[in-house]
């Protein structure tokens, strides 16, 4: 699921702002 992993790296992205 590729959506999935999308919404992981988005999570990612939030976790270092």
């Amino acid at each position: 699921t590729i959506k999935r992993q999308r919404i992981k790296d988005i999570h990612k992205l939030t976790c270092i702002t």
